[in-house]
């Protein structure tokens, strides 16, 4: 049997045929249900506390990443050919 023996418009029409009278499982009212523990709330509290301590930047680091941010905005940030090899080389 070859394979495209059957024309995609009349595949299309049986897979649509087929999907239609198939009626979506309808969901129990109330049937999913997640809680977490106390433990694990403390945790996701504990670590929202530390990745917010992480965050917090000196004045001067946020000054140079609002300069550079501007100069991308204005299309006038660039960077030395030789800064990047640098980089990717380790040194």
């Amino acid at each position: 049997m070859r394979i495209d023996s059957i024309p995609p418009k009349d595949l299309l029409r049986q897979y649509t045929h087929i999907r239609e009278t198939k009626p979506a499982p309808a969901a129990a009212p109330g049937a999913d249900r997640a809680e977490l523990t106390e433990g694990a709330k403390m945790f996701s509290n504990a670590l929202k506390e530390a990745m917010d301590m992480m965050d917090v930047r000196s004045p001067e680091e946020l000054a140079h990443i609002n300069q550079v941010a501007g100069q991308i905005r204005n299309d006038t940030y660039s960077v030395p050919g030789v800064k990047v090899a640098r980089k990717i080389l380790g040194k």
